[in-house]
C-alpha cells in the first residue's frame, strides 16, 4: 500500500452504520412521523402539537437522509424524501453543508432526541400497538445520533 492508499483510506468517513440499518432507521423516523401526525392523543392536546411532533421527525429524517447520501454515501437521499419534504431536505442539507451551522446541528442532537423520545414514550403508553413493529429502530436511532454528534 502506497502514501496516497493510505491517505485516501484516512480520509474517507468510516462507515459506522451500515447502510441497511441507516435505511431502516429512516423509514422507522418516517413510520413515527405518520404515527405522531394521526395520534389521537396528540390531536386532543390541540395546539398543532400532531403536525409539530410530525414535523421534528421530518427534520430528523432529513438529518438521516442527508448522512446517507453525503457522509456515508450509500445512495440517492432522495428516494426517502417526499415531494412536501423537499424544501426541509434541501434547508438541512445547507445547514449540514456549511461548518459553523453544522456543528451547532450536530452537537444539539443527542438533547434534541432525549426531549422527542419523552413524547415518543408517552405516546407509547397512549397507543402502544404502533410501536411495537419500529423498536429495534428507535433503539439505533439513538445510537446513530450519538455517532453523527461527533461528525
Amino acid at each position: 500500500m502506497g502514501i496516497l492508499d493510505f491517505l485516501k483510506k484516512k480520509s474517507s468517513p468510516a462507515k459506522d452504520i451500515s447502510k441497511d440499518e441507516l435505511e431502516k432507521q429512516i423509514r422507522a423516523l418516517d413510520k413515527l412521523s405518520q404515527i405522531f401526525r394521526n395520534s389521537p392523543f396528540l390531536k386532543a392536546q390541540g395546539a398543532g402539537r400532531s403536525e409539530k411532533m410530525a414535523g421534528i421527525l421530518v427534520s430528523y429524517k432529513c438529518i438521516f437522509a442527508y448522512f446517507y447520501g453525503t457522509v456515508y454515501d450509500y445512495g440517492d437521499p432522495l428516494q426517502f424524501i417526499g415531494s412536501n419534504e423537499d424544501v426541509r431536505f434541501l434547508l438541512t442539507t445547507q445547514g449540514l453543508e456549511q461548518p459553523a451551522t453544522r456543528g451547532n446541528i450536530l452537537s444539539a442532537l443527542p438533547a434534541n432526541w432525549q426531549d422527542t423520545l419523552k413524547a415518543v414514550n408517552a405516546l407509547r403508553i397512549a397507543e402502544p400497538a404502533e410501536f411495537d413493529a419500529i423498536q429495534n429502530e428507535i433503539d439505533g436511532i439513538g445510537r446513530s445520533i450519538s455517532i453523527f454528534s461527533r461528525k
